[in-house]
């Protein structure tokens, strides 16, 4: 690997092209979605690996609010395992 290809990568990724990281434009948003969903489950007391499990065993909608979807998957888990309280 050269200077040279580093550059030429560099170059290209600052172009937008989403093949040379292997991302496509609305990863990094669904990303930032991520976060903020995980986030919310932690802020409420649910230890980070469960909310990530939490996270993965869901469907989402990327189109709502992060901190609904998590307000409704707290939600949820009250009502169904006594496991939160709002």
């Amino acid at each position: 690997m050269t200077q040279a290809w580093v550059d030429k990568m560099m170059a290209d990724a600052r172009d937008g092209d989403p093949t040379v990281l292997g991302r496509e434009p609305d990863d990094d948003k669904r990303d930032a979605w991520t976060l903020r969903f995980v986030a919310r489950l932690v802020e409420v007391g649910i230890p980070l690996d469960f909310a990530l499990e939490l996270y993965k065993a869901s469907e989402h909608d990327y189109d709502s609010d992060p901190v609904d979807a998590a307000e409704g998957e707290i939600d949820a888990m009250s009502d169904d395992d006594g496991l939160c309280a709002s």
